[in-house]
């Protein structure tokens, strides 16, 4: 099960948002949440992420329990996970290949080659390959929204958490948007997105619905999915094993996946050399774990700074 919350609080500060909240999500599913503006839409989804309080009987997303989840253990959630914004938060003075490469090189992908074909792939999945020299003004808003959908996957996430992604969007540039998530999910991908747009329930098939309302998510469509067999405790300390350890290796196998192992060190001695040194200069103040929701406080810092020039 992707995530599994049983009887579950959420709360803002010390404010109740949302009570006795039953959700599941497996592998596959693609889930709308509903609701009005100030119903709980994005503090359940700040939940999954850890962003925000959360009590009751059971909450996990992927193989994490958020009630016990320890703040040193967070950045490993969130290295699993997409997450798309309405607002899009592309760096504006950078072009969309630098926007990803930016996201990448705070995640931990030290070799500029894998960067750029990761960059290339992801681009070519969000139809964008011949958008990656142009700057966010230069795109169209379903433009940068397919691009901060790229930046989602870059680490390909088990999940993604998309905003109210087309909410700042033209009917057809909405479609793009729901039809690119639909190709994720068919993919492996599970998809939870909120939305305040009833006439996207009826683009996707086999979907699940819940519907925020009065502190209270209740499904309105769909079948939930069946429990999965309960692991036995030491099944279970082995997964909390591997996942205290799967950030810090994640930051190397991701760029080295794609290495051919008979490469031999003296074939790319040099190129290496040169390449690290660029790297590294051009790293120096990213941590190496540094998870997808810190770069985006990175991100949020850059547009700080770039409207403070622009304003002097």
């Amino acid at each position: 099960m992707i995530v599994n919350y049983k009887d579950v609080s959420i709360l803002q500060d010390k404010t109740v948002v949302l009570q006795k909240v039953n959700f599941k999500a497996a592998a596959k599913d693609f889930v709308f949440i509903t609701g009005k503006v100030g119903s709980g839409k994005s503090t359940f989804l700040k939940s999954l992420y850890a962003a925000v309080r959360i009590e009751g009987e059971k909450a996990q997303v992927i193989d994490f329990d958020l009630l016990s989840l320890k703040a040193k253990r967070t950045p490993d959630l969130r290295r699993q996970l997409g997450i798309i914004f309405q607002n899009f938060q592309l760096l504006p003075d950078r072009t969309v290949y630098a926007n990803l490469d930016f996201v990448l090189k705070a995640t931990g992908w030290g070799r500029r080659d894998a960067r750029r074909e990761r960059i290339e792939e992801v681009l070519e999945a969000v139809h964008l390959s011949d958008k990656a020299e142009k700057y966010p003004h230069e795109l169209s808003g379903g433009e940068q929204q397919r691009t901060s959908i790229a930046r989602a996957i870059l680490n390909k996430p088990q999940l993604i958490i998309a905003d109210e992604p087309t909410g700042n969007l033209d009917v057809e540039a909405s479609h793009q948007i729901v039809d690119i998530l639909q190709s994720l999910r068919e993919q492996g991908t599970t998809i939870i997105m909120s939305t305040h747009n009833l006439q996207l329930l009826d683009w996707v098939d086999n979907i699940s619905v819940f519907h925020c309302e009065n502190q209270h998510m209740l499904r309105t469509r769909g079948i939930a999915p069946a429990d999965e067999p309960e692991e036995s405790e030491a099944g279970s300390e082995e997964t909390d094993r591997q996942s205290a350890t799967e950030g810090l290796a994640f930051c190397t196998s991701a760029q080295d996946a794609e290495a051919s192992p008979s490469e031999t060190a003296s074939e790319n001695q040099a190129d290496d050399a040169s390449e690290l040194n660029d790297d590294m200069d051009e790293q120096s103040s990213f941590p190496e774990t540094q998870s997808l929701e810190e770069a985006n406080e990175a991100l949020d810092k850059e547009n700080s700074k770039f409207e403070d020039n622009q304003a002097s």
